[in-house]
């Protein structure tokens, strides 16, 4: 079932999945991911690894080993589009009809949680929660998570608002998702009060935002524009120029002056490249 020599698309015949986007550098979220799923109430898993890189095969196959049993698919790209690239990728390489997108730095506490996503509420689109801050005028999902309708994803012009780094990626997760609830006006939150809760635990060698409830936990490493920067230069990335910056948040309408200042003026604190560090 897990196979890296046939990272082309793939052809499932079931129509819900469990989207698990990802990356090298949070391959140890991977597997914490992974070991919190069971069963996973026998949906498959389609697991996106951004910026894959043949030298990077031992690493996931050692990491996968113990999920022979999950019904795992791979899909590697080159690029690196963040969360966005479990839609992108899912919608032009597979024929899913219902995308359940959840980082790899969630945890399921409870596997019920598929049967209300996928059971209760088929066919409807779901944000597990909104962004409250930007409530009641944009209706943005929290870190993307939730579930995905093909039926409205096919409205909107992926490949324009295509994130190329992780700035972008993070800007998507406000205003896409957004745009998203604009194209399905009945999309329905999940867990409202499933937000940004300013409470810190020891994960994987740092201390890092938890939020949770009895359905999901998600271990947040950035929650401020500078933090994404930073972690770009962690990376090794490209930082964005002013005029990429100013150019891609263009794409949204939405997108106002005022977040435009403050993301130039995150990426100029951060211009200086920093030691290189994993985790995501």
């Amino acid at each position: 079932m897990i196979n890296f020599n046939s990272p082309g698309p793939v052809a499932p015949s079931a129509h819900q999945v469990v989207a698990v986007p990802t990356h090298i550098s949070g391959i140890q979220f991977l597997e914490n991911f992974l070991h919190s799923m069971r069963a996973c109430g026998g949906y498959d898993i389609c697991i996106v690894v951004n910026e894959y890189r043949n030298e990077q095969k031992s690493a996931f196959e050692k990491a996968l080993r113990d999920f022979k049993h999950l019904p795992i698919r791979l899909i590697l790209l080159e690029g690196n589009h963040g969360e966005y690239s479990a839609l992108h990728s899912i919608i032009n390489q597979t024929s899913y009809e219902e995308i359940f997108l959840l980082s790899h730095s969630c945890e399921v506490v409870d596997q019920g949680l598929f049967e209300i996503v996928f059971g209760s509420h088929a066919g409807k689109s779901i944000a597990l929660s909104f962004v409250p801050q930007f409530l009641p005028a944009m209706r943005s999902w929290t870190s993307f998570l939730g579930k995905y309708r093909r039926a409205i994803l096919s409205k909107l012009d992926l490949e324009h608002y295509l994130p190329q780094n992780f700035f972008e990626s993070c800007v998507a997760e406000f205003w896409f998702t957004d745009m998203y609830c604009r194209a399905d006006p009945s999309t329905l939150c999940l867990f409202p009060r499933f937000v940004d809760s300013y409470k810190f635990r020891h994960k994987f060698g740092k201390e890092r935002m938890v939020i949770e409830n009895e359905y999901l936990i998600k271990w947040k490493s950035h929650w401020t524009l500078e933090m994404v920067f930073e972690q770009m230069n962690k990376l090794g990335h490209r930082l964005p120029t002013e005029k990429e910056v100013v150019n891609y948040l263009r794409k949204y309408s939405q997108a106002s002056p005022q977040f435009q200042a403050s993301a130039l003026s995150a990426l100029r604190s951060c211009a200086s490249p920093v030691e290189v560090e994993g985790g995501r």
